[in-house]
């Protein structure tokens, strides 16, 4: 799933191994409304539940998107992983900083 045309970063997570996910994306959560997420692994390999479907897999150069309002949860990794995930939202109307943000990159 691609983020939609516009979608502004807005916020990167610290970096994450193995052994420092924290716990709140270690149990069923969901992304904030307007909020995209996307699960960016550098290294290794990571398992991830998006909604009521099976875990798929998060490898480097393979990110995985999380569309706005969709539950998931990261599956405790057994090997060495290093990831963090990027939140992105899109403008909308009456969003000047969005709008202008869209438009300066063009």
């Amino acid at each position: 799933m691609q983020l939609p045309e516009g979608a502004l970063l807005r916020e990167i997570s610290p970096w994450y191994n193995e052994l420092t996910i924290p716990r709140s994306l270690l149990v069923p959560n969901t992304s904030p409304d307007g909020m995209w997420a996307k699960v960016v692994v550098e290294s290794g390999r990571l398992e991830i539940a998006i909604g009521e479907g099976a875990s798929e897999p998060v490898v480097a150069d393979q990110p995985v998107n999380i569309p706005p309002g969709t539950s998931f949860q990261v599956i405790s990794p057994a090997t060495p992983v290093r990831f963090h995930i990027h939140y992105f939202t899109t403008p909308q109307h009456g969003d000047a900083e969005g709008l202008a943000a869209m438009l300066s990159r063009g």
